[in-house]
């Protein structure tokens, strides 16, 4: 009798939606590894993962698309643009096979990048008026693995 109202009609059509949609998405980050992706882009970010990584990516996956390619090389050369300066920059981008429109892309971001008279670290930092320090992060720790991305609490909350 409840399954013969309009209104309980509509909500199951609407929750059987939401479920395609989201079975969806699921195969797209499945099919895509963007997991993976995700998470080497964070640790390169907060400086938890460095070249072997990026060269264990690039060697392992090799159906990554060249825009997530571009993506996370653009990340390594604006955190650790010293590395592009000499023969390992390049054996990176061998490896990724960029075009070479996106090869001048990764080059170019070093002038997106502090002075030559100030090296970055690596990681995340914050700069405040000159005043240069490394991002203070809390980890979700006892979080479930499922939220691994999002694995870090803000100091601030508003």
């Amino acid at each position: 009798m409840v399954q013969a109202l309009p209104e309980y009609s509509k909500q199951i059509d609407r929750l059987s939606l939401h479920v395609e949609i989201a079975g969806k998405i699921n195969n797209v980050i499945r099919e895509l590894g963007l997991r993976e992706l995700g998470q080497l882009e964070q640790d390169l970010v907060f400086g938890d993962a460095g070249t072997k990584d990026l060269n264990n990516f690039l060697r392992t996956k090799e159906d990554v698309t060249p825009e997530n390619k571009l993506r996370l090389l653009m990340i390594y050369a604006s955190i650790f643009p010293e590395k592009f300066e000499g023969d390992k920059g390049e054996k990176l981008i061998q490896l990724a096979r960029l075009s070479p429109d996106d090869v001048s892309a990764v080059h170019n971001i070093r002038y997106l990048i502090l002075p030559e008279g100030k090296k970055a670290s690596g990681g995340f930092s914050l700069k405040f008026d000159g005043y240069k320090k490394n991002a203070a992060r809390k980890d979700r720790s006892d979080e479930e693995e499922t939220w691994q991305l999002s694995r870090f609490y803000p100091i601030i909350v508003v």
